[in-house]
């Protein structure tokens, strides 16, 4: 019986040319196609996405933000029409500040492109209207916030239009919360009662007392 234990297996595609001897021209002819095969394997398309993506999940802080400010510039621009050249410029520094590495805790999630989604599409539908600040949620959500005066609104933008929102009044000189969670599609529905139009608009904005 064949000792399996001391048996020399190879261990790589390559090796088997040194163990084997082809006893023909047909054997060499398949191992010089077995050779060529193993090349064009490592040097295929294919193979480096899949060292990229292995590599991923060892990336630096620096190249996790990097990656996820390039995501959202790129999905971005996929809308450029709608919103200006001076309008997407001032975006792009927000999202440079709110994700640079100097000022980022490591203990935060990184921007998620379904939480990015939301926050785009909230914006495609204020097109032309004022542009929010910007900052991190949690898990990986994004906030965008207006003010006005002491008034202030806030959302925070979840993956698949998910929304929480959070309104600060000064009623009578004292401050009055309202929150709640909505979808995009109702967002404005239930905003109605604030007179969003004060944090959306220049010409909603009244002079605070």
């Amino acid at each position: 019986m064949m000792n399996l234990a001391t048996h020399h297996v190879p261990r790589r595609l390559d090796d088997l040319q040194t163990t084997i001897t082809p006893v023909s021209s047909l054997a060499r002819t398949i191992m010089e196609a077995a050779a060529g095969a193993s090349t064009a394997v490592r040097t295929s398309p294919g193979h480096s996405v899949v060292r990229s993506s292995t590599t991923t999940a060892t990336a630096s802080l620096a190249e996790q933000l990097h990656d996820a400010r390039a995501r959202c510039k790129i999905k971005t621009n996929a809308f450029a029409m709608h919103f200006g050249r001076e309008w997407q410029q001032r975006f792009f520094a927000q999202l440079d500040t709110i994700m640079d590495v100097e000022e980022w805790d490591a203990a935060d999630p990184i921007v998620t492109d379904p939480a990015f989604t939301t926050l785009l599409r909230v914006l495609l539908m204020l097109r032309g209207k004022r542009r929010p600040g910007l900052g991190i949620g949690p898990n990986g959500n994004i906030i965008a916030a207006w003010t006005n005066g002491n008034n202030r609104l806030t959302l925070e933008c979840r993956p698949n239009d998910d929304i929480r929102w959070i309104v600060s009044l000064i009623f009578d000189g004292k401050p009055d919360t309202a929150v709640g969670t909505t979808t995009l599609k109702h967002l404005f529905a239930r905003l109605a009662p604030y007179n969003p139009e004060q944090w959306f608009t220049d010409e909603g904005r009244q002079p605070q007392g």
